[in-house]
């Protein structure tokens, strides 16, 4: 488009990110929907009737607006919001998985944080769909789920992760008072909890290096969508080490959209890198969230040369900047999280 001619109609998007401001709970107050915010207790009142909610912890807020100038119609300014939420999320629903061996004699799954048998998770990508029609649109949900049960024998063994969350994130919903009294528990530190993180980091780094190394090194014709799907595994692996650097957390979900958004909580490398700016790096990111879908069913593509080359350049500054990001935490200097981080 050219510069010097303005287009009829202009649009501008800004996005804010916030967690709630609600003040901390005390006993008694933690029963049901602990919110004002509309929407957010529309997200809740599914999760209760749909996936047995039996709390929730909003970890962040993202208010997305969108403005357009129209100078052709009647109405010269259109502005819609859009929203983003992170929860931590734990339910009461137990479902006995089909792959699972079931044993000679089973024991019927029971419900609540007693319940034993056999629990999976739902997909949270399918329910982040799920909430974002159910919004009409206007929310996209990432949740961060654990069986309730299993949350409450974590915390009470010791768990960072769960403690540093429900700690600091505001209680948006309880069916009672029971994840309160973790509210007061302390970060355990230990030198095997610190060795721990820096096997995790290390083990994660050296398998995206390899990964990456063969990209480099691979001296056979290349296949543009098996090309992507090895990159896609780059950009994970280095995720999920992140992750559990500065949340010691293993996802047990680990599509790569919503690793980015992980990461994008503590960090702004993947909205640097991965932006969607341009056409070229939105295709860029659908293909690489995309690569095991396209490696499985796709035998045609139309990926060009220009954009595998900008696609190993975004994950290789990825890698670089993820690793000096934890050389940077573990000196014990703060974490710059609006980094001077620039691709193309």
């Amino acid at each position: 488009m050219n510069p010097q001619t303005p287009p009829p109609a202009q649009s501008h998007c800004t996005s804010s990110q916030q967690t709630s401001n609600l003040t901390p709970l005390s006993l008694g107050e933690g029963l049901g929907v602990r919110t004002k915010d509309k929407l957010l207790k529309q997200i809740i009142n599914y999760l209760r009737l749909n996936h047995a909610l039996d709390a929730a912890f909003l970890i962040s807020k993202q208010t997305h607006t969108h403005i357009t100038n129209n100078n052709l119609t009647p109405t010269p300014t259109h502005q819609t919001r859009t929203f983003t939420y992170t929860l931590l999320i734990f339910t009461n629903k137990t479902v006995i998985a089909s792959e699972a061996k079931q044993p000679r004699h089973p024991t019927p799954p029971l419900l609540g944080r007693g319940g034993r048998g056999v629990r999976t998770q739902p997909n949270p990508a399918q329910i982040t769909d799920e909430l974002y029609n159910h919004t009409q649109k206007q929310a996209k949900v990432y949740l961060i789920m654990m069986d309730a049960a299993i949350a409450s024998q974590k915390l009470d063994s010791g768990c960072n992760f769960l403690v540093y969350f429900i700690k600091n994130s505001p209680q948006v919903f309880s069916i009672d008072n029971h994840w309160l009294r973790f509210k007061n528990s302390n970060i355990i530190t230990h030198p095997i909890i610190d060795k721990e993180i820096n096997h995790q980091w290390s083990t994660r780094f050296k398998r995206a290096t390899y990964l990456h190394n063969l990209t480099v090194y691979n001296e056979m014709d290349q296949d543009p969508v098996a090309y992507f799907e090895v990159l896609q595994k780059v950009i994970e692996q280095t995720c999920l080490g992140l992750i559990y650097v500065f949340w010691q957390y293993k996802p047990s979900y680990t599509g790569l959209t919503y690793l980015l958004h992980l990461c994008s909580l503590f960090t702004d490398l993947p909205s640097k890198i991965f932006n969607t700016h341009t056409f070229e790096n939105h295709q860029i990111l659908h293909n690489l969230t995309h690569a095991n879908h396209n490696l499985k069913y796709k035998t045609r593509h139309t990926i060009t040369q220009k954009q595998i080359d900008k696609a190993w350049k975004k994950c290789h500054t990825f890698l670089e900047q993820s690793k000096a990001l934890v050389n940077i935490r573990e000196s014990g200097y703060p974490v710059n999280q609006t980094s001077q981080t620039k691709t193309n």
